[in-house]
C-alpha cells in the first residue's frame, strides 16, 4: 500500500491487518450475496402456474374471486306445507296507489329473545348497505309467478292481511320476501324479527335464511353464519348449508366452506353451484398457502439483505479509514516516473523487460514485443538472438559491424535449433537473407511508415482473398484445354444447372444478398483476376475461355461440384458479376460439408468487401470462424473488414491472431507492415484508446478535444516535471506521446545518455525503431502512462468485437483512470473505469452545466385514471342530482379481511395506521375535473359527498373505492385511501388491478416505503404493460432509490410508448447529466 506518511511506524505496522481484514469481509460479503440470490424466492408466476395445473382449479374452472358468494336463497312457504293464497285475498281488487306492508307500522315490537337483536347487524339494521341483486336472483320469481299478480299487488294484499291479522308469522315471511325484492334490508329484517317473535320453533328457518341473505349481502357475514346456524336445528338442510358454505367462502374460512358445502350435496347430490364453489375454495385455500409460505422466504431473504446492507456499510466506512493513508493518485504517478527515470540510468536493458539468458547464454528471451536496446559486452557478449515473448517474432543478433555473408550459414543454423515453433521465420520461411528482406517489415521504422501508409487504408483500398480448398487437404481436377473442344462456343459458368438441395445450416446469411441493390453494379476484381490466373498457372489465357473450363466442370460426372463452384465464383468475382458470384457460392455453400462450410463463407465475405458491405461481411466471418477457427485468411478478412469499419482495435486483434497461427499465409506478409506501423506509431495514425470500451479508435484530424476538464487534471507538480522531461530531450526523439491540458509529454522512447567511457561500452546493437543518429551509449526506457479501462472481472472477447459500451447497469461503478505499464515501486492506487457518455448520445458536462435540471427529489404524483379501462365514472357517480343534504366523506371497510388480494404482507400495507404521508394535494385538479366533458366542474367537497353517496349503497364497486382512495390521497389520509384500496385490490378483476396498484405505490412511494413501492409498481406493469403511466411511476420509485441506471430503463421505455412524454424527456436529461458530473462510489 502507498502510505501518505510511510514513516508512522504505527499505521506502517497495521497495514497488513487491516488490508487481510478488509480482503475477508469482502469474501465474506460475496459469500453472504451469493447465498442470498441462490435462496431468493423469484417465482413470480406462482398464482397463474397454480391456477393452470392444481387439479381444484381446473375442476373449479373459475377463481373463487370471480363466483357469486352472495347466491340468494330463501326456504318455501310451500316446504311447509302452507299456501300463501290462504293468508291473502287474491280475489281482492288493488286500487291505483297500492299500500307496501311496512312491518313497523303494523306493530311495535317489543324486544324478543327470539328476534336476534343481540347482533350488530340487527341492530345497525337502519344503516345496511343494499347491493344491487342480480337479475337472475330466484327471490324475484317466487311470489309472483305462485300468486299470478305483480308484485306491486302482492305488496298490496301482504298488507291488508297484516292489517286484519298483525301476528301472522306467514304473512310476515311473505312481506320478507316483498322487501327482499325492493332491495330493502332495513325492511327485510324488520319483517323477519315480527316472523321470528310469532313463528314457532319449527317454522323458525324461513325467516332465519332470508335475515341471513340480508346480512350477507351487507358484510356483515359472521352475524349471518350465527344466524344460519339457528336454523340448522330444524330446517331444510340443503339450503342452510349451501348458504353457510358461501358465508364462509366469504370469512375465508375455507375448511368450515368445504365442511358446509359437503352437507349440502349429501343433501342433493350432483349439485352444480355446491361442486364448483368447493374445488374453488380448496383452490382458493391451497394458494394462499403457497403465497404465505412465499411470503415467509421473501421475509427472510428481506432480513438476510438488511444484514448484508449492515455489513456492506461496515466495510465501506473501514475502507475509508483505509483510503485516508494512501497516497493521492498524481503524487504516485510522479513517484512512479521519477523511479523510472532513475531506473533508466542505471539499468542494462533500457526498457525494462524481464529478459533472460538461455541456450547457455546464447540468446535473449524478453517477454514483451518491443524494441530492444542494449549494448554489447559483458554477461551479452554471446548472445546470438532475441526472442519476444512466447510465440512472437525472433530477432537474430548482428552488430553494424559484421559481414553479413559471413555470418548467413550461421544464421540458419541457429534459426533451425530455435526453440520456439510459432515464430515468424516458422511461418515465412528460414532463409537468413529473406529474414535481412524483413527487417524493415517486423521493425519499421517512422519515416517508413509515413513513407509507405501516410493514413490507414481505406475500404477500397484494401486488398480480397480466395480461401483456396487446397488448405483444407482437398484437391480440385487441374483446368485445361483438353476437357473440351477450342471450336466450341464459348460458355460461362451457370451455378443453376446443378441439383441443389435446400439450405438447412447457414444460407439464412446470404439469401438477402440476393435481392441487394448495391451488389447489381459490375465491379471487376483486380486481385481476384490474379488469383484466379495464377490457380491455372497462366496469366495469358483470356477469361473466355477460363468460363468455359469451368462450365465443363461443372457438368463433368462424379465432379465435386461444390469445389467447381467454390471456382466459379472466384470467376465471377474476377468478372464483376456480383449476381451470379453470390449464386455460386451460395450454391456452393449449400452442398459443402459442415466441416468445409468455412471455405465459400470467407470467399464471399472478401466479395462483399469489395463492394464496399463490410458489416455483411464481418457477420459472414464471425460464422466462419466459428466453423474453423485455424486460417489465417480468414483473420486477415476479418481484420480487413474492421479496418474499412474504423474498429482499429478489432482489425488489430483479428491480424494478431492471423500471425500466431503456424498455418503457411503469404497473404500475411503484405499487410504485415501495415500492421506493425499501427502498433508501433498509434499518434500517426490518430488512433486512440477509448477511455469507455478499451477499442481503439481512429480520430479525424479536425476531432474536437474529447477529453473532459475532470479527467485531465493533474499537479503543478507533475506538469513541472512534463516542462524538465520537454527540456532535458526533444520531441524528435518520441515515438509517441501523452497530450494532457495541452501539454506533449513522451514516455515510450526516453533516452537516456551514459557519460563517458568508464561504462566500458565499445558499441551497440539495436533492434526495432532504431536511427542511425542514436548515440552509440544510448539505452531505452519503454513505459507508458496511458489510459486504460480496467474492468473487475476478466471479460473474454472475440477477436475483432467490440466490448458494448451502453449497459447501463455498470455505469455508477466507473471511472477514468491513470495506469503505469511497466516496472513500478509502489502498489497502485484504485483503479475504475469511466463510461463515456459521449459515445452514448448523452449530453456533454458543457451542456449539463448549460441545461434546466428537473428536482429529482420532488414527488411527482401519478394516476390512472378509469377511462382508461373503458369505463364511464358518470355510469358509477351521479353528478347531475343536486346536493342538498349535509357534506359527508367516503368511507371503506377498514376490517376487509385478509385476502390474496389485499397485499397484506407489505409493511406499508399491514402497518398503513402509522404510516408518514404527507399527502398529493397536486391531484386536487384531477378529482374536480371528473366527469367535466357532460358536467361543470365541483369543489372537493362535493365530489366527496357524491362518492360517499354511491359508495354507501355499493361497497364492493372497485371504481368507487377506487375514486374514495384518490379523495383521500389529496386530504392526505393514508390510512384511509389504503383501506378504500385494499377494497378495490378484493373486489377488481385482475385487468383492471393496476389502476389501484398505482395510487398504492404513489402512497408508498410519497411514504418512503421504496421497496414495497416497487413491488406494487412493476406488479401494475406486468397486468398492464402498454400503459405509459405504470412505466413513469416505477422510474420515479427506483429515482427516490438512488437506483439512476433502473430508473433510466423505465424512463426510456415510457418515451417508446408514449414519445411526447416531456417529464419523462426532463429526468432522463437529469439523470444522465447526475451521472455524468457525480463523483465514483466504490463499492466490493
Amino acid at each position: 500500500m502507498n502510505l501518505k506518511h510511510p514513516h508512522d511506524l504505527v499505521i506502517l505496522m497495521r497495514q497488513e491487518t487491516t488490508v487481510n481484514y478488509l480482503r475477508e469481509l469482502e469474501k465474506q460479503l460475496v459469500a453472504q450475496k451469493i447465498h442470498i440470490e441462490e435462496n431468493e424466492d423469484r417465482d413470480t408466476g406462482l398464482e397463474q402456474r397454480h391456477n393452470k395445473e392444481d387439479p381444484d382449479c381446473i375442476k373449479a374452472k373459475v377463481p373463487l374471486g370471480d363466483l357469486d358468494l352472495y347466491d340468494g336463497t330463501y326456504i318455501t312457504l310451500e316446504s311447509k306445507d302452507i299456501s300463501p293464497e290462504d293468508y291473502i285475498d287474491t280475489e281482492s281488487p288493488v286500487p291505483p296507489d297500492p299500500e307496501q306492508p311496512d312491518c313497523t307500522k303494523i306493530l311495535e315490537l317489543p324486544y324478543s329473545i327470539h328476534a336476534f337483536q343481540h347482533l350488530r347487524g340487527v341492530q345497525e339494521r337502519v344503516n345496511l348497505s343494499a347491493p344491487l341483486l342480480p337479475k337472475e336472483d330466484p327471490i324475484f320469481t317466487y311470489l309472483s309467478k305462485r300468486l299470478g299478480r305483480s308484485i306491486d299487488d302482492i305488496g298490496h294484499l301482504i298488507h291488508e292481511g297484516l292489517q286484519k291479522n298483525s301476528s301472522s308469522w306467514v304473512l310476515y315471511n311473505m312481506a320478507s320476501f316483498y322487501w327482499r325484492i325492493k332491495n330493502e334490508p332495513y325492511q327485510v329484517v324488520e319483517c323477519a324479527m315480527r316472523a321470528l317473535h310469532f313463528s314457532s320453533r319449527h317454522n323458525k328457518d324461513i325467516a332465519l335464511v332470508n335475515l341471513a341473505n340480508v346480512l350477507h349481502r351487507a358484510h356483515f357475514s359472521a352475524d349471518a353464519a350465527v344466524v344460519v346456524h339457528a336454523a340448522l336445528d330444524d330446517s331444510d338442510f340443503f339450503t342452510s348449508y349451501y348458504t353457510l358454505g358461501n358465508i364462509y367462502a366469504m370469512l375465508g374460512e375455507y375448511n368450515h366452506s368445504v365442511l358446509c358445502y359437503d352437507h349440502a350435496l349429501q343433501a342433493k347430490p350432483g349439485f352444480e353451484q355446491a361442486i364448483k364453489r368447493k374445488h374453488a375454495v380448496l383452490c382458493q385455500q391451497k394458494l394462499e398457502q403457497k403465497l404465505e409460505a412465499q411470503h415467509r422466504s421473501l421475509q427472510r431473504t428481506l432480513n438476510e439483505l438488511k444484514e448484508y446492507q449492515k455489513q456492506h456499510d461496515h466495510y465501506l466506512r473501514q475502507q475509508e479509514i483505509l483510503e485516508k493513508h494512501k497516497l493521492i493518485q498524481e503524487e504516485q504517478i510522479l513517484r512512479n516516473i521519477i523511479h523510472e527515470t532513475q531506473m533508466a540510468k542505471e539499468a542494462q536493458l533500457g526498457n525494462h523487460q524481464i529478459c533472460r539468458l538461455v541456450n547457455q547464454q546464447h540468446s535473449l528471451h524478453c517477454q514483451w514485443d518491443q524494441p530492444v536496446r542494449y549494448h554489447r559486452g559483458d554477461i551479452f557478449e554471446n548472445v546470438d538472438y532475441v526472442q519476444f515473448g512466447e510465440d512472437s517474432s525472433t530477432s537474430s543478433m548482428m552488430s553494424v559491424n559484421f559481414d553479413v555473408q559471413a555470418n548467413q550459414s550461421d544464421i540458419s543454423d541457429l534459426v533451425k535449433s530455435s526453440p520456439i515453433a510459432h515464430s515468424v521465420l516458422w511461418i515465412w520461411g528460414r532463409d537468413s537473407d529473406a529474414y535481412r528482406d524483413k527487417q524493415h517489415i517486423l521493425w519499421p521504422k517512422r519515416a517508413d511508415c509515413a513513407e509507405s501508409y501516410p493514413r490507414i487504408p481505406v475500404g477500397g483500398e484494401l486488398p480480397t482473398y480466395f480461401l483456396p480448398p487446397e488448405n483444407k487437404g482437398l484437391r480440385i481436377h487441374e483446368l485445361n484445354s483438353d476437357d473440351y473442344s477450342s471450336e466450341e462456343e464459348a460458355q460461362t459458368p451457370d451455378c443453376s444447372i446443378t441439383d441443389i438441395r435446400k439450405s438447412q445450416t447457414l444460407s439464412y446469411l446470404v439469401k438477402e444478398l440476393e435481392v441487394r441493390m448495391d451488389l447489381k453494379a459490375k465491379m471487376p476484381d483486380d486481385h481476384a483476376r490474379k488469383i484466379l490466373l495464377s490457380r491455372i498457372n497462366n496469366y495469358t489465357i483470356p477469361e473466355e475461355e477460363i468460363g468455359s473450363f469451368l462450365f465443363h466442370a461443372i457438368n463433368k460426372p462424379n465432379a465435386p461440384v461444390w469445389l467447381i463452384l467454390n471456382e466459379a465464383g472466384l470467376y465471377w468475382r474476377a468478372v464483376g458479376n456480383s449476381t451470379f458470384a453470390i449464386a455460386c457460392l451460395q450454391r456452393a455453400l449449400n452442398l459443402a460439408p459442415l466441416q468445409y462450410q468455412d471455405v465459400p463463407l470467407v470467399n464471399l465475405a472478401n466479395l462483399l468487401i469489395h463492394y464496399g458491405l463490410h458489416l455483411d461481411a464481418t457477420k459472414l466471418l464471425l460464422q466462419a470462424l466459428a466453423i474453423n477457427s485455424s486460417e489465417p485468411l480468414t483473420f486477415l478478412s476479418l481484420g480487413n473488414a474492421y479496418l474499412a469499419l474504423k474498429n482499429i482495435s478489432g482489425a488489430l486483434e483479428a491480424f494478431r491472431q492471423a500471425l500466431k497461427l503456424t498455418t503457411k499465409c503469404p497473404e500475411c506478409e503484405n499487410s504485415l507492415k501495415l500492421i506493425r506501423c499501427m502498433q508501433f506509431y498509434p499518434f500517426l495514425y490518430n488512433i486512440t484508446s477509448s477511455v469507455c470500451s478499451g477499442t481503439v479508435v481512429e480520430e479525424s484530424n479536425g476531432s474536437d478535444e474529447m477529453e473532459n476538464s475532470d479527467e485531465t487534471k493533474m499537479s503543478e507538480e507533475i506538469l513541472a516535471l512534463v516542462d524538465e522531461f520537454q527540456q532535458a530531450w526533444p520531441l524528435e526523439g518520441f515515438g509517441g506521446a501523452l497530450e494532457m491540458k495541452g501539454r506533449r509529454l513522451d514516455l515510450q522512447g526516453i533516452r537516456v545518455l551514459k557519460k563517458g567511457p568508464q561504462d566500458g561500452v565499445a558499441r551497440s546493437s539495436c533492434y526495432g525503431d532504431c536511427r542511425s543518429e542514436d548515440d552509440e551509449a544510448t539505452e531505452w526506457i519503454t513505459f507508458q502512462v496511458k489510459r486504460v479501462k480496467k474492468p473487475k472481472g476478466d471479460h473474454k472477447k472475440s477477436p475483432g468485437k467490440k466490448v458494448e459500451s451502453n449497459q447501463a447497469e455498470n455505469v455508477h461503478r466507473n471511472q477514468a483512470n491513470l495506469e503505469i505499464t511497466g516496472p513500478k515501486v509502489a502498489s497502485p492506487g484504485p483503479q475504475g473505469k469511466k463510461r463515456d457518455y459521449q459515445s452514448l448520445g448523452w449530453p456533454s458536462p458543457d451542456e449539463c452545466l448549460k441545461l434546466r435540471w428537473v428536482e429529482l427529489t420532488a414527488i411527482v404524483s401519478t394516476w390512472l385514471a378509469v377511462s382508461s379501462k373503458n369505463i364511464d365514472i358518470t355510469e358509477h357517480i351521479d353528478f347531475a342530482t343536486p346536493i342538498q343534504q349535509p357534506a359527508m366523506e367516503p368511507v371503506c371497510n377498514g376490517n376487509l379481511p385478509t385476502s390474496m388480494h389485499t397485499l397484506d404482507h407489505l409493511q406499508g400495507v399491514s402497518n398503513r395506521a402509522s404510516l408518514h404521508y404527507t399527502g398529493e394535494s397536486q391531484l386536487t385538479e384531477v378529482l374536480q375535473n371528473l366527469g367535466k366533458d357532460q358536467y361543470p366542474q365541483q369543489s372537493l367537497e362535493q365530489i366527496g359527498t357524491r362518492i360517499a353517496k354511491v359508495l354507501e349503497k355499493n361497497q364492493t364497486s372497485w371504481v368507487l373505492s377506487s375514486m374514495a382512495a384518490l379523495y383521500w390521497r389529496v386530504k392526505g389520509q393514508g390510512k384511509k385511501a389504503i383501506d378504500c384500496l385494499r377494497q378495490a385490490l378484493h373486489y377488481a378483476p385482475h385487468q383492471m388491478k393496476d389502476v389501484p396498484l398505482i395510487s398504492l405505490a404513489n402512497i408508498l412511494h410519497n411514504a418512503k416505503l421504496w421497496n414495497d413501492a416497487v413491488i406494487v409498481a412493476t406488479m401494475a406493469v406486468e397486468i398492464a404493460p402498454h400503459f405509459a403511466v405504470n412505466h413513469f411511476t416505477l422510474g420515479n420509485v427506483y429515482v427516490a432509490m438512488e437506483e439512476f441506471e433502473k430508473a433510466l430503463v423505465w424512463y426510456e421505455s415510457t418515451l417508446k410508448l408514449q414519445p411526447e412524454f416531456v417529464p419523462a424527456k426532463n429526468r432522463i436529461q437529469t439523470i444522465q447529466c447526475h451521472l455524468i458530473l457525480k463523483k465514483g462510489r466504490r463499492s466490493p
